[in-house]
């Protein structure tokens, strides 16, 4: 079970919330819907994806560092058997595929403050997948927007080509 909420906790969601400002405030239901999925499903099942410096739908936050770093740390005892991080350099869900190099490193930014599983994804290169999970930034990296049923991806990584 994964689940992604930008909506309940940036302080500009595409949508209005309750008026809660604070950051515990903003992040109470991301949290509990998770503690609620682990209930049943046990935490070595469940993982959450997030995407701090992601602006789709015209989401974000004006202190992505302080709040991600809040909710990733209350995440910690929860034991989830994953974190799914989006790198900001590829963060255009349906837009395009170019990737922001200069933008800043989510696995860099962020790895420090979680104890547990991290897969990271969005414009990872075979070389900057290796790196990342050679310099410990990352357990694993997810490559989405290459796949596809003839695997091609795979097959180009091997080569590489990606």
């Amino acid at each position: 079970m994964s689940i992604s909420r930008d909506a309940t906790y940036k302080a500009r969601p595409a949508v209005q919330t309750n008026g809660a400002t604070s950051v515990a405030n903003r992040t109470r239901i991301v949290l509990e819907v998770l503690k609620a999925v682990i209930a049943v499903w046990g935490s070595e099942r469940v993982g959450i994806r997030l995407s701090p410096y992601g602006t789709f739908n015209d989401m974000s936050d004006t202190d992505p560092l302080g709040l991600f770093t809040y909710v990733i740390e209350q995440l910690n005892p929860l034991q989830l058997a994953y974190l799914h991080l989006i790198e900001p350099r590829a963060t255009n869900a349906g837009g395009s595929d170019s990737v922001n190099e200069g933008a800043p490193s989510t696995a860099q930014l962020f790895r420090k403050a979680y104890k547990g599983k991290v897969i990271m994804a969005g414009g990872f290169q075979r070389e900057t997948a290796e790196e990342a999970v050679t310099a410990g930034f990352a357990d694993g990296i997810a490559f989405g927007a290459c796949f596809s049923p003839t695997l091609i991806c795979p097959n180009a990584l091997k080569q590489g080509r990606r």
